[in-house]
């Protein structure tokens, strides 16, 4: 399942607003996760930055005001190992104030809270 198939599965917003929202609160907050988060995790495991995609679900993808995300959200282009998704969960709760981390990989969805 990819983020397009999650985003009309799920209910949840199309991908443009998940991966850079269009609000001034969201999108600051997408931009953050994908230079501390997803950079973070790039280099850490040494992935090309094409091999993940990062973005926020957030309650008003349109907003100006700053809320803490619903959930950090975070695509791999391949299946990675369980190392990558605890370093990914720990970056998640040490930066952002999102209870909720999801990963989707080509064979797999999951949550993490």
């Amino acid at each position: 399942m990819w983020l397009d198939e999650a985003s009309e599965e799920l209910g949840w917003p199309s991908r443009s607003n998940i991966t850079d929202p269009k609000g001034g609160g969201p999108g600051h907050y997408a931009l953050l996760v994908r230079e501390k988060i997803g950079k973070s995790l790039a280099r850490k495991f040494q992935m090309p930055a094409d091999e993940l995609t990062t973005g926020i679900l957030s309650a008003d993808p349109s907003a100006d005001s700053v809320e803490a995300p619903l959930a950090v959200v975070i695509q791999f282009s391949k299946h990675v190992q369980d190392d990558v998704l605890r370093w990914a969960q720990r970056l998640c709760w040490n930066f952002s104030r999102a209870a909720v981390l999801v990963t989707i990989e080509p064979t797999r969805v999951q949550r993490r809270s």
